[in-house]
């Protein structure tokens, strides 16, 4: 049995979405984010992940969801794979706003029982991942985040200068010319801390979860966040 905040079936022919109507607090100016949250029951504290949204659903979840680009599905696969797991869903196209909301996610996350704080890792998706580039640039330093992933970064470069932990990237190969040179770039330096993969498909190819390249974005997450444990204890 999980423990489920927000979450409300909508049947739509041949889709079922997630649907969430709470929202929760955070410590910056009062302001207040609707989320997707899924947080297995568990007798251990947790890892977590913060998935950070593509552009599309800024016009609204229901809209991007009857597209083919349902969040929800993220935060369950996220959860089946033993994470907390968090959406925040962005209204607007405001970076301030983009990165507030990945710092409550992470006061949440890190304020939440059953969550380890030293083990909460964010997971960016196109204009999603710039916005966690834009979070690490925002000068907060964050002792909580152990971990990146940055999946067709809509971005020129890729700049993972601001974090010092581990970090997963990676584009596909009929990405548009601009994600995919950025990422190829960043392969080439062969940074140790950074790990990248080029995948066949498109950008809208990452809007389902696809074993061909999520696997490897859920070993990468597991092992980081088992290497940081220990390195905890």
């Amino acid at each position: 049995m999980r423990f489920l905040i927000g979450l409300i079936l909508v049947a739509f022919p041949a889709l079922a979405v997630a649907f969430e109507t709470e929202v929760f607090t955070h410590n910056w100016n009062g302001g207040k984010h609707r989320v997707i949250l899924d947080i297995p029951k568990s007798e251990s504290s947790l890892p977590a992940v913060i998935y950070v949204h593509g552009a599309i659903v800024e016009h609204g979840y229901l809209e991007a969801a009857r597209k083919g680009y349902d969040i929800s599905g993220f935060v369950r696969a996220l959860s089946q794979a033993g994470f907390a797991s968090i959406a925040p869903l962005r209204t607007t196209s405001s970076e301030e706003d983009a990165v507030m909301s990945i710092k409550a996610a992470l006061d949440f996350l890190s304020q939440h029982p059953r969550v380890d704080d030293k083990r909460i890792s964010l997971l960016g998706f196109s204009k999603g991942a710039r916005h966690v580039q834009d979070f690490l640039r925002s000068q907060v330093k964050e002792e909580h985040l152990s971990s990146v992933v940055l999946m067709s970064p809509a971005v020129s470069e890729v700049n993972l200068s601001k974090f010092m932990g581990p970090a997963f990237v990676s584009a596909g190969l009929e990405d548009p010319e601009g994600i995919r040179k950025a990422v190829e770039r960043l392969c080439q330096q062969q940074l140790p801390a950074v790990e990248c993969r080029l995948y066949p498909g498109d950008h809208q190819w990452f809007w389902q979860v696809r074993p061909e390249y999520w696997n490897d974005v859920i070993q990468f997450l597991t092992k980081k966040h088992a290497s940081h444990n220990q390195m905890k204890n």
